[in-house]
């Protein structure tokens, strides 16, 4: 299990509150928790890297207009 943060744009920049990115994110084979800090602007995602890869998710939340 790999576990990394990334840094996303303001929520005030994007119409998806933290719920969504997370629900998003969530249905990403191998991703277990996804967790959003709105005060450091960070995306925590706990995921299994023989299911997908940072590449993935980085890509999930850049289709999404996040990063």
């Amino acid at each position: 299990m790999q576990t990394e943060k990334f840094r996303f744009k303001s929520l005030n920049n994007t119409k998806l509150p933290p719920e969504n990115i997370e629900t998003i994110l969530s249905a990403l084979n191998g991703v277990y928790t996804v967790m959003t800090d709105v005060m450091d602007n960070t995306i925590t995602v706990d995921y299994d890297d023989t299911q997908t890869s940072s590449a993935e998710i980085r890509a999930k939340l850049d289709e999404n207009k996040l990063v």
